[in-house]
C-alpha cells in the first residue's frame, strides 16, 4: 500500500477491485436468476429420462405484471433409486398400538 496515494485514487481502485471481482464470481458461479430459470428444464429432462421418478418443483404463482415465478421447493426421488429400495427391503407389518389387546396392548 502506498500511503502518498489520494483518497480518490484509492477509493476508484478499491471499486474497480470489486466490480471485477463480482464479474469473476458471476462468470465462475454463474447468476442465480439464470441458474433458478433452469430448474423446469431440469425437471423436464429428469421426467423424460427415467418416467419412474418423482419430481415435484413447486413455486409461488406470479406476481401480478410480471411472468415470473418464485421458486419454493424441489423434491427429486430418483426411480432406480426407489426400485432398488423396494426390491432390497423386506415387507413390514405396522400396526397402531392403540388397537392392540392383550398384554403389549392399551
Amino acid at each position: 500500500m502506498n500511503p502518498t496515494w489520494p483518497v480518490k485514487a484509492f477509493h476508484a481502485r478499491v471499486v474497480n477491485d470489486l466490480k471485477s471481482m463480482k464479474k469473476a464470481k458471476d462468470n465462475i458461479l454463474g447468476k442465480h436468476e439464470e441458474e433458478f430459470g433452469k430448474l423446469n428444464l431440469y425437471a423436464n429432462e429428469l421426467r423424460r429420462e427415467m418416467p419412474s421418478s418423482t419430481i415435484k418443483l413447486m413455486t409461488d404463482p406470479p406476481e401480478p405484471g410480471t411472468d415470473q415465478r418464485r421458486f419454493k421447493r424441489l423434491y427429486v426421488c430418483l426411480g432406480p433409486l426407489k426400485e432398488g429400495f423396494r426390491d432390497g427391503c423386506r415387507p413390514l407389518l405396522g400396526l397402531y398400538g392403540c388397537h392392540l389387546r392383550g398384554p403389549f396392548g392399551c
